[in-house]
Formats: structure tokens, C-alpha cells, sequence
């Protein structure tokens, strides 16, 4: 960095802290609103809790550091030509933007907004400086050897368990890389015994540099077929259409921790037996409320063990001739056996009439799900704690719960997947999502992939929002979700408000978590267990409000960072395309289609326990057409209660250009919804609505969205706005 620009800084840095004081001063001294520039995202006991000299000296030194650097790194990306790293290089010049706008403004919601931020910038400077290391090491040359040197039979009857234990502990043993060859065939793979488990102390590599652990068996192993720890320059590559075929449809495939530098490529995962199944409905009876099922042939009954022991139980209806779901799903209660292959069912919240049913008709198609994932965890080959994961050319043709997850693995690429049905007679891929990542420090870079005929989302990308309840009987003790963190925001689930802020230090918070955080609702008390969700009659987003454990803990460093998605198709599966809560993102030339929620999701999720609120993202030259619910793009906090809208405005910088939005006759919103936002940008896009006049956008409690440049076909008539207002826009903001 040079001197001429360096004492421009620190002017900066010298007014930035006068200002900052006195802001707070005027805060907590003040009954009044907030500052009217301010992010209204921090309450006062957080401001008062800053250390804000200490803030503004980090954030300073974080861009001296970024300026220092991004040079070399702007020169390594353009040498390097690898894909994940130039479009991330773009994410962190945007993050060091949004950093410098924080900094440069004095309510001291900012400067805590730009203190998050230089965490995620140091997070970022740290993923450049190992992907140098990574590019400068030498790896040599793999030993080959098949999994039919082990025994496989790949026969498709013949069970190859032990044949892939013995390949992959082998491999782990090996001094040099190894390539395991998967030749052409069906591979078996039973459920192992869990004497056979190895024990389960390995790697952690989430936070990028390693850190050995051991974590119990029981929470690592849930139900997955098998458990592989550990191994490094791992490759797992077969033969075209070689195919691993899981015994038990109700336990999740492969699971992998703590492996460096794996590669898993040209696989089809499978089961034995369909995860779900399908069929007609043959009638329902207006006098029990139950409904008369027949199941297609070759699909598995509905009423067996693992389609009732299931956490997810129900049925949705499917289009044929529409090639696409309905949004509306019925769980149910009981199945039984009343004739050849046809069942009654009757629904959980039985009704005296059809009403129960929804959309399902007499003579429709539906699907039955039998969902293992949440507290199961039931996917098709779930990594965990593993450092540059690469999938290529997997495809998921069935899974009880989601197709893939990559869950704290570090900069993980996943390119060319395919998450299909086997057969397009096949109404169901995956019962849970195609993707999920997230909680790490840097997202999967995503390309090239179709994720299509899901009962659910396409990916879920996601960062740490932990639960308060683990921190110790010391308030100043640090939580152990937190390490490595300069700091922790402590958010309100119920409000969307930052309630607490503090540094981490030495192990402990400085200064301690205040009393009302660690009452004895946040500290002891559950959460609803099943049973009291089904007395009160509420699941997912409707058990919410009865969360005893509002507060939840977000580390400055739990922000998943550079996450890139691009060129991947979203289209005929019931859920949204991308579920976004994590900030730094790109989102590029993808198309969305036929789905029953919207396209692209950029929300911090209270209901879920997901408080962490997305900035410095992207969505650039995407698609969005014959979406039910409406919104290509949706941004928003979903409140814990639904009747207490979220006042706070904590999602910002979202750049939102060169797309195509398509109006969806009958949607039940526009197409692009904007709430609990700031700094805003939707720009040069082309909104097709076919009649004129059509309100296209949507807006409540933002603070500087900007329009510039976009299109609309047919253009709308003089006097006419496509903005429609939230009930929060106050008319001075319209």
C-alpha cells in the first residue's frame, strides 16, 4: 500500500472514531428512533456492549491488508485460470466495497456491520493465500488400483460392503495419492455393523487449516450405510454407469469426514427399492375424509415400516401432462391394505370431508414421501469436515432424504451433477434436496449441474446461527461454535435484532453475555419435541413462534463465504431453486422453471434457526419463468412469528442485473420481492408480464433500493407504477 494512500486512511480512521462516539452517545442517551441512516439491526444494549476504538482499529487494518494484496492476488486468478477462483475474486472486491461503504458511514450500526464484514474479508484473504500454496504443491502421480481387487463382484446382488471398506482403508493407508477405479457395474452396499466403524477421532478441516478431533460415534454415524474417515488425494472415479446401490431405503449412503483433497466423479448413486412411491388416486370419501390410493406397479406399499416410521410422511400431488408438482403436500397419519395394491389413508389433521386433500382429485397422480433426512441426515453421499471436495459427473437417481451434502467442508466444487429419476415415468429424484452446503468459512463453487423432479429445494447454502444453550455456566466462557472468531453477534429470533455483541478473546467474551440472554428460557428449556407439534397441530414455519429459545449465537467468521453458482438449471421439483442465508455470493446465468416456490431464496430464516442475514450478494443473467409462488428473487427475514413482521433490515448490497423475470398468470406474488433490505441495486432487467400494467415488484421496510434501466414488455402506461408498497413503507420512502 502506498503513502499517499495511507494518510487519506487514517483521516479517516481519526473522524470515523470521533464520530462513532458521539453516534453512541446520542443512541443510548435518546429515546428516540435510530439514527434515520442506520441498518435498525442493533439494538442499544449491543451498541453500549462494542468495543468500537477496538472495531475501527481491526477494520482498518483488514483493508490495509486487502490493499496490501489484491494485486497479487488479481495476478495469481488471471495465472491460475481456474473458474471457482476468478469468480470469487470478484465476490471479495465486492466484499471489500461493502466493507468500505460500512466503514465509511458513522451510526455505529455500520461500524458493526463493517466489522462483520473484515472478518469475512480476513476469511477470504486467508482461502487466496492456501489456494497459492495449494497451486505451488507438487502431487504425484496416483497408484491405481480397482475395487474388484478387493473382492467387488459389481453384480448388483452380491453384497460389495467389505470390498469398498477394505478399497478405502487401503487408499487412507497408502503415502502417495491414490486413484480407486470403480469398473462398469452395479455395486451392492449393505448397512455395515456398527462394531465394524472405525473410531472416529480424525481432521477438521472447516475452517480450512486442520485441526484433529474426535467426536462421538453416535453423532457422526446416524444412518448412513457406512462411514469412511479420513484419507488425503483420495479419488473415487468409475467406469461410465458405474453404480452404487444402497440396500436400505430409509438410512443415507456414503458419509465422509475429514478428507483432504477427495474427489468423487463419475458415480450414480441409487437404492434397491424406490425411496418414495407413486400412483392414482382412485377416490375420496366425503363421509370419513380419507382417500383411496393405487400404487403403480413395481413400487414399494405405503404402509410399511419405513414409509411409517418416517419423520416426513405424506402426499403430494403430480402433473403429469404439466411435468411438474404442486405446491401442496398432506401429511398423513395411518395407511392400510384394503385391496391389490390400493390403500386408505387417512390424513393427520383428519376433516369430516375432502377439504383435508387440497388440491388431490379423484383420478390424480401424487407421490408418497418418506422423508429421513432433518435429525437422520439420510443422504446419498454426505461429506463433512473435508477440505477441497471435488464431485464431477454424479447423478442421484433416488434418496430418502437429499441427493448431496457438503455441510462444513471447505471450498468444495461440485460440477456436472445430475439429481433425476431414473426414468421420466419416475415422479421423484431425491425426497429432500439436491445440494446442501454450507457452515464452513468458504461455500461450494457450483457449475454446470441440473437439478430437476426433487420433492424439495435445489440447494441449500448456509451459515452458522448456534444455539445459545452450549455455552458454559461462565458467561465470559466462549462457546465452542465460535472459535477462530474475533467476535459474536447475539440476534433475537423473534424481533430479527442484534441483542448482545462482544469480543472473543483468550477464550472468553469480552465483555459477558448480559443475564437476560442467559435466562433460564434460553439455557434449559426445549424446543417443541414431535409429540407437541402434533398435539398443537403445527410443523415447520407454524411451530416456529413456540421456539423457548429465541437468542442464537452468530460468530463473526460464520458467514459462509464465496459461494459461486453458475450455469445450472432448476426445474420440475416442488421448493424453491436456491435457498440463500449466507453472505459474499454469486449467482449466475441459471435458469429456474416450473417450481412451486420462487427461484432464488436470499433470506435469514428465524423460523429455522437461521439468523444469519445474507450481504454482498449477487444474481446476474438468470432466468425465472412459470414459477408458482411468484418472485424470481425473494429476499426477506422470516419471522420466528409470523404475526410480528420483522422490523430490523439486516440483508443488504444485493446486486440484481441482466435477468429475465417472466410473469406467472394466477402467481400469489411479483416477481421480485424486496424486504428488510438496504442497499439495493435492480438493474438493467427485462420484466415480460404479456398484459400491461402488471404490479411486478414488490417492496416493504427497505431502506435504498434503486431501479435503473430495466425493461418491461409490454411497457407499462403513463402514471402507472409495477412497484407495489408493503404495509411498513412509510409514503415518504415510495
Amino acid at each position: 500500500m502506498s503513502y499517499s494512500n495511507l494518510y487519506p486512511r487514517l483521516n479517516n480512521f481519526i473522524f470515523a472514531t470521533f464520530c462513532i462516539m458521539l453516534a453512541v452517545t446520542v443512541a443510548l442517551g435518546a429515546d428516540s428512533k435510530m439514527s434515520v441512516d442506520s441498518p435498525e439491526y442493533f439494538s442499544k444494549q449491543a451498541i453500549a456492549m462494542a468495543d468500537f476504538r477496538y472495531i475501527s482499529q481491526t477494520v482498518e487494518q483488514t483493508l490495509q491488508r486487502y490493499d496490501k494484496n489484491i494485486a497479487s492476488i488479481e495476478h495469481f486468478a488471471n495465472t491460475a485460470q481456474n473458474p471457482a477462483i476468478i469468480k470469487r475474486l470478484e465476490v471479495f472486491k465486492a466484499l471489500n466495497d461493502y466493507v468500505e461503504k460500512c466503514f465509511a458511514k458513522t451510526d455505529p450500526g455500520w461500524q458493526l456491520l463493517a466489522w462483520q464484514g473484515t472478518e469475512e474479508l480476513k476469511i477470504m484473504l486467508d482461502y487466496f493465500e492456501m489456494e497459492k500454496r495449494r497451486s505451488a504443491t507438487a502431487v504425484p502421480a496416483p497408484k491405481v488400483v480397482s475395487l474388484k481387487d478387493f473382492g467387488a463382484k459389481g453384480d448388483g446382488k452380491n453384497n460389495d460392503t467389505l470390498a469398498l471398506r477394505k478399497a478405502f482403508e487401503f487408499a487412507k493407508a497408502q503415502k502417495q495419492p491414490v486413484k480407486l477405479l470403480i469398473p462398469v457395474g452395479t455395486y451392492l452396499i449393505e448397512p455395515e455393523a456398527e462394531e465394524t466403524q472405525p473410531d472416529v477421532s480424525f481432521t477438521d478441516y472447516r475452517l480450512g487449516e486442520g485441526s484433529y478431533r474426535t467426536i462421538p460415534y453416535k453423532n457422526l454415524r446416524d444412518s448412513s450405510h457406512m462411514l469412511l474417515v479420513g484419507s488425503r488425494y483420495l479419488t473415487i472415479e468409475g467406469e461410465d454407469n458405474a453404480r452404487l446401490l444402497f440396500a436400505d431405503s430409509s438410512r443415507g449412503g456414503l458419509r465422509i469426514i475429514g478428507a483432504d483433497e477427495l474427489t468423487i466423479r463419475n458415480i450414480i448413486v441409487d437404492y434397491r427399492e424406490p425411496c418414495y412411491t407413486q400412483g392414482t388416486v382412485v377416490s375420496l370419501d366425503k363421509n370419513t375424509g380419507t382417500l383411496d390410493f393405487k400404487v403403480d406397479d413395481g413400487f414399494p406399499a405405503p404402509d410399511i415400516k419405513r414409509f411409517t416410521d418416517a419423520p416426513s410422511y405424506r402426499i403430494t400431488p403430480f402433473y403429469e401432462d404439466k411435468n411438474r408438482f404442486s405446491g401442496q403436500t398432506v401429511r398423513i397419519k395411518n395407511c392400510k391394505r384394503i385391496g391389490d395394491g390400493v390403500y386408505r389413508i387417512a390424513p393427520l389433521f383428519l376433516k369430516k370431508d375432502t377439504s383435508s386433500w387440497g388440491v388431490l382429485k379423484s383420478g390424480g397422480r401424487a407421490c408418497i414421501i418418506a422423508r429421513y433426512d432433518s435429525r437422520h441426515n439420510a443422504t446419498g453421499i454426505d461429506l463433512r469436515y473435508c477440505r477441497f471436495p471435488t464431485f464431477d459427473r454424479i447423478t442421484v437417481y433416488s434418496s430418502p432424504g437429499h441427493g448431496l451434502r457438503g455441510i462444513t467442508c471447505y471450498a468444495l466444487t461440485l460440477t456436472n451433477y445430475r439429481r433425476i429419476p431414473e426414468t421420466p415415468a419416475h415422479f421423484v429424484s431425491t425426497n429432500g434436496d439436491g445440494f446442501q452446503g454450507g457452515s464452513t468459512l468458504i461455500g461450494p463453487y457450483i457449475a454446470d449441474s441440473i437439478f430437476s423432479r426433487g420433492e424439495d429445494d435445489g440447494i441449500n447454502i448456509n451459515s452458522r446461527c448456534v444455539e445459545i444453550a452450549s455455552i458454559a455456566r461462565d458467561a465470559s466462557a466462549e462457546n465452542p461454535s465460535s472459535e477462530n472468531a474475533d467476535g459474536v453477534f447475539v440476534i433475537d429470533l423473534m424481533s430479527g435484532m442484534i441483542d448482545a455483541v462482544s469480543r472473543v478473546v483468550n477464550g472468553h467474551y469480552q465483555p459477558a453475555l448480559p443475564a437476560n440472554i442467559r435466562s433460564k428460557e434460553n439455557m434449559k428449556q426445549q424446543e417443541l419435541t414431535y409429540g407437541e407439534k402434533l398435539r398443537r397441530g403445527v410443523f415447520g414455519d407454524a411451530s416456529a413462534k413456540y421456539n423457548l429459545r429465541p437468542h442464537r449465537l452468530i460468530p463473526l467468521n460464520g458467514g459462509t463465504c464465496g459461494t459461486i453458482i453458475s450455469k445450472c438449471k432448476f426445474g420440475n421439483f416442488r421448493g424453491l431453486g436456491i435457498q440463500a442465508t449466507s453472505p459474499n455470493m454469486l449467482i449466475e446465468d441459471c435458469s429456474f422453471e416450473k417450481l412451486t416456490s420462487c427461484g432464488i431464496s436470499v433470506c435469514a430464516l428465524m423460523s429455522w434457526n437461521m439468523g444469519f442475514s445474507p450481504h454482498n450478494v449477487i444474481i446476474r443473467r438468470c432466468n425465472f419463468e412459470e414459477l408458482d409462488l411468484g418472485p424470481g428473487v425473494w429476499a426477506m427475514c422470516r419471522p420466528l412469528d409470523r404475526s410480528k413482521p420483522i422490523k430490523a433490515r439486516p440483508i443488504g448490497d444485493i446486486r440484481i442485473e441482466e435477468n429475465t423475470f417472466v410473469y406467472q398468470p394466477g402467481a400469489s406474488m411479483n416477481l421480485v420481492s424486496l424486504s428488510n433490505c438496504h442497499d439495493v441495486v435492480v438493474e438493467k432487467n427485462r420484466f415480460i408480464t404479456g398484459t400491461p400494467d402488471v404490479k411486478t415488484i414488490f417492496l416493504d421496510n427497505f431502506k435504498s433500493v434503486k431501479f435503473i434501466n430495466n425493461e418491461f414488455s409490454p411497457n407499462y402506461t403513463k402514471g402507472f407504477s409495477p412497484v407495489k408498497y408493503g404495509k411498513n413503507v412509510q409514503l415518504a420512502e415510495r
